[in-house]
């Protein structure tokens, strides 16, 4: 018998039913008072338009007057603005199902809305019920960077329609990175973890109001988004006049309908006939063809040399990297200088608000001699839209985080699913005709070892093969019709006392929340988390409410393992150089380490390790300091990514750790931007220990290969109190008491 892991047979293959199947939605008939409302709305939008038209007319003749010049025709700068919106507005998909879309919402507590990508479904539906007379709407997004793009684009919609003074403050923006609010605002974008966390308040303020909550794109293996959805669905089961509403462009509807019928009938859910509204097609059309023997960069090479803005993607920085030399080295081949006329742009997870907007100034701008290439990771499969894109080619390769039978966790290659490729190819095409998307096979990246000399044809004499020609024996191209339909959801795969904490926090019941979440836990691996939690973490009391210690733990953005020492350190009063090297220590320990899995006698980090540590977790803390002391810190610098090649670190990973690092260290009140973290001495290294280990009953830090995945490595938090020294000799352990 297979064994279970979080709920699921960890021998059985995710699969969910065919893409994009069919079914047709539950439609009821509209009530009086919602034609009404539509009805006023819509002699609104015209007499607004009427008195825009009126003022700008009157502006143009007293001009005329003033200027006493002979009359001229008006230039009706705004009005023509509100009219090129709304015709690009009109044509959209979504459009066709306004009124659809508003009945079914109004007459049902939850509805799933299934629409392809560019049909205008996240940037439409919330307006239109701010329209229909809705006192608030809610739009849920998985990333910062997706909530800033939502709200601005929402945002320049509404200052059109309405003009500036009265569209001013409708839309807010929260999350960890930003907020705008405003006294009398109609909509709030916002992450999801931020709309858990101030759940409690809007229950308080919008009770007794009319509220639409949006749970956009909920396709995606995003854990925190299915959290809040379940938040969502239990306050919106507790209010008559709250309406909760799941968009996806891809997700199968059937698997999530039980948890969103919850939100009417709590204990017989599947009595309820949740109603699904599809929208089919897109503004403009996507050709997808394949390229399975060719990589990205070559696919561009081949087929897409033409097209003047191209997005290419690859499942992480170095293949990302790669393919820009790829593109470089064929354009000076073909013609000396000539990659001069190319605008290569990084689109990432890490990739900022001002970033993406300079990136969509850059396309509409681009000088007719330049061509500009966007080298993107999967996390632009959603959330932006670049002007002007008609040539996309992805490989077909993402990085997870998966979890292994024995609880490890590591991030690996694994092959994208169906909706994940569709999903990224449609970024071409979006508003102009002529897209064209090409899934190819993944770019594998050669690493020469330092110290082996290369034959003539280049292949080390310490190597029988090539890494690549292993790594695409192990990864093969693999045709669409033969992916995934659907990927694997991310809470299988996730820390389930973090996410039970993070509940806990904000007031929900774990069993309740688990019922309405759209993928249910096992009742025993709930149980054994919430064990943890209350035995192991003291975070939550034999009524499964959140402690004091849970509430600190909460506070911060690492596992309950790690978060835990953390809270340990704070009530034991520690100094700030102790908190701030923990924080430090934490992140990089919670995003897998921050040194390449090398042994560490073949390792260049190995010499950044100060005699004083002995385990991983100093390792760790003496890496940053090593980066931080070279100048290397505040966000990617190309000399900080020579520092870390250099020395086998992992670039991406120290990167990953700047802002969750600068969060932690904010709410144990520190100022991060003039405060600077020294080495521990051999006492500070011990009062570390003593702190981390209080969340350490059964952890220890490792690094290994499987025998049974030899490709991979991972990092577990598991099975011990003792932390292992960074050589991989078996018997290097160093037990803390």
């Amino acid at each position: 018998m297979s064994e279970r892991v979080n709920g699921r047979d960890s021998n059985i293959h995710f699969q969910k039913k065919a893409y994009l199947a069919e079914r047709p939605g539950i439609l009821t008939a509209p009530s009086e008072d919602l034609i009404k409302r539509r009805q006023q709305s819509q002699q609104a939008r015209v007499a607004m338009l009427e008195m825009i038209r009126e003022a700008e007319l009157q502006k143009a003749t007293l001009r005329e007057a003033e200027q006493e010049v002979i009359a001229e025709e008006p230039t009706l700068t705004l009005v023509e603005e509100l009219e090129k919106l709304q015709q690009e507005n009109l044509v959209l998909p979504i459009e066709a199902h306004r009124e659809e879309i508003v009945e079914t919402i109004e007459n049902n507590k939850a509805t799933i809305i299934i629409s392809e990508t560019g049909s205008g479904k996240s940037t439409q539906v919330p307006q239109y019920l701010v329209e229909a007379g809705y006192d608030h709407v809610f739009v849920i997004q998985g990333r910062r960077g997706m909530a800033d793009g939502l709200s601005d684009r929402i945002q320049s919609e509404f200052d059109a329609r309405l003009g500036n003074e009265a569209a001013d403050g409708l839309v807010d923006v929260i999350h960890g990175g930003r907020t705008v609010t405003h006294e009398n605002s109609k909509m709030t974008v916002l992450t999801a973890a931020t709309l858990i966390h101030m759940m409690p308040e809007i229950a308080k303020k919008y009770g007794d109001k009319k509220v639409g909550i949006f749970a956009d794109e909920i396709h995606e293996d995003d854990q925190y988004v299915e959290l809040a959805t379940g938040v969502s669905g239990i306050e919106v089961s507790k209010h008559d006049d709250w309406r909760l509403i799941g968009m996806s462009a891809t997700i199968d509807p059937e698997p999530i309908k039980v948890p969103f019928g919850r939100v009417t009938n709590a204990d017989n859910p599947e009595l309820v006939d949740v109603p699904v509204v599809r929208v089919e097609g897109r503004l403009f059309p996507l050709e997808i063809r394949e390229a399975p023997k060719l990589t990205p960069a070559e696919t561009f090479l081949a087929y897409g040399q033409e097209h003047r803005r191209v997005m290419l993607g690859e499942r992480g920085f170095e293949q990302i990297r790669r393919m820009k030399e790829q593109i470089i080295e064929a354009y000076e081949a073909q013609e000396a200088g000539s990659s001069s006329r190319l605008v290569f742009r990084e689109f990432t997870s890490k990739t900022s608000t001002f970033q993406r907007a300079e990136l969509a100034r850059i396309s509409t701008e681009l000088p007719d001699e330049l061509q500009l290439i966007v080298l993107a990771t999967p996390a632009a499969r959603s959330g932006i839209t670049i002007p002007g894109i008609t040539f996309v080619s992805i490989g077909s390769l993402i990085n997870r985080e998966k979890r292994h039978e024995d609880r490890s966790r590591g991030i690996i290659p694994e092959y994208m699913s169906q909706a994940e490729v569709h999903q990224f190819l449609s970024r071409g095409g979006r508003d102009t005709a002529g897209g064209i998307g090409y899934l190819s096979k993944p770019t594998s990246i050669l690493r020469k070892k330092r110290g082996t000399k290369s034959t003539a044809n280049g292949q080390n004499k310490s190597q029988k093969k090539k890494p690549e020609d292993e790594f695409a024996k192990a990864y093969p191209y693999v045709a669409l019709s033969e992916l995934d339909d659907y990927p694997e959801p991310a809470i299988f795969n996730s820390n389930l006392s973090e996410l039970i904490l993070i509940g806990s926090n904000a007031g929900y019941d774990p069993d309740v929340l688990n019922r309405h979440i759209m993928n249910e836990q096992n009742q025993s691996v709930l149980d054994g988390a919430v064990r943890r939690l209350r035995d192991e973490f003291s975070a939550l009391d034999q009524d499964k409410k959140i402690t004091e210690i849970g509430r600190l733990m909460s506070r911060f953005p690492v596992a309950p393992e790690l978060s835990r020492g953390l809270a340990e350190a704070m009530r034991n009063g520690r100094s700030k150089q102790h908190l701030a090297r923990m924080a430090m220590i934490a992140t990089a320990i919670d995003a897998g380490g921050i040194q390449s899995l090398k042994k560490a006698e073949n390792a260049e980090w190995a010499g950044l390790v100060r005699p004083e540590s002995s385990d991983d977790f100093m390792a760790q803390l003496d890496f940053i300091l090593a980066m931080r002391q070279e100048g290397f810190k505040g966000g990617p610098s190309h000399d900080g990514a020579v520092f870390a090649y250099l020395h086998d670190l992992e670039y991406s990973r120290i990167l990953g750790t700047e802002e969750p690092t600068e969060k932690i260290m904010r709410r144990m009140g520190i100022d991060t931007a003039s405060f600077e973290v020294e080495a521990p001495n051999a006492k500070e290294i011990s009062e570390i220990r003593d702190d981390f280990t209080a969340g350490m009953y059964g952890l220890t830090y490792r690094h290994f290969q499987r025998k049974d995945d030899p490709l991979h490595y991972f990092r577990p938090i598991q099975h011990s109190n003792c932390l292992l020294y960074t050589s991989d000799a078996a018997d290097d352990l160093l037990c803390v008491d």
